[in-house]
């Protein structure tokens, strides 16, 4: 592995998308896309800029962070860290975001670093890290504790392997099947979106979580099990 030299450095989150100090948080709506992309080729599954910034203004349940990797004046990487704000959390969530271009370089190994010590000093105990994956065989597949299904490995997933982490459980993500002729599709798209529309992903999670939550369901958060008798 080669190692480059780095500056890693704290997102900027600014007040709107056209600020002057705006430039950071929209090259990382430009990056989650690529990442999407490069990893599966669902560029759509990440949500964009607009639709992030939001949420990271907000910081009454979440406080999410992020950390800037640059080579020189280049942006050659982040690494986002998620903290839940609710009383005794202990958990942070990380997702390193890495271009293909980048890959072997150290880069994401020193921006994994970076995340762990900042969930250190925060007092979280437990790291999550997130990988994406194409539903494929390879030569070496990974198999979760939970031994429901499995995914190939990518340099991500090495990366928490070499890192000590180990594999929990696999997610999936299901997409619908466009006809072979989508043009009408695409165009019905860029209408909307010349008209001043734009894309919005939404998550079916959610419904159920706020129904739930409305019909007296109380969900299993990071504080609400450590507070329990039993822990899995």
């Amino acid at each position: 592995m080669t190692t480059v030299a780095l500056t890693i450095t704290p997102l900027t989150v600014p007040a709107t998308l056209d600020a002057d100090d705006a430039a950071e948080f929209r090259h990382y709506g430009e990056l989650n896309a690529l990442i999407c992309d490069e990893a599966v080729g669902l560029p759509g599954l990440a949500p964009d800029a607009a639709q992030m910034l939001p949420a990271w203004q907000d910081t009454a349940d979440t406080l999410h962070l992020g950390f800037v990797a640059r080579e020189g004046d280049e942006i050659v990487g982040m690494v986002t860290v998620d903290y839940a704000q609710e009383d005794g959390a202990n958990t942070a969530s990380v997702d390193v975001l890495l271009p293909r271009a980048y890959e072997g370089r150290g880069v994401e190994d020193a921006l994994l670093a970076h995340a762990e010590a900042d969930a250190s000093a925060r007092g979280r105990s437990i790291l999550q890290l997130w990988t994406l994956h194409r539903p494929e065989e390879s030569e070496r597949m990974l198999t979760p504790r939970t031994g429901w299904g499995r995914v190939p490995s990518n340099p991500l997933s090495d990366l928490a392997e070499r890192s000590g982490y180990a594999f929990e459980q696999v997610e999936r993500n299901s997409e619908f099947t466009m006809p072979e002729d989508d043009s009408a599709v695409r165009t019905a798209l860029a209408d909307a979106l010349a008209a001043g529309h734009r894309i919005v992903n939404v998550n079916d999670a959610l419904f159920y979580y706020v129904l739930g939550e409305n019909a007296g369901y109380r969900y299993p958060t990071a504080a609400r099990i450590w507070a329990a008798d039993w822990h899995p």
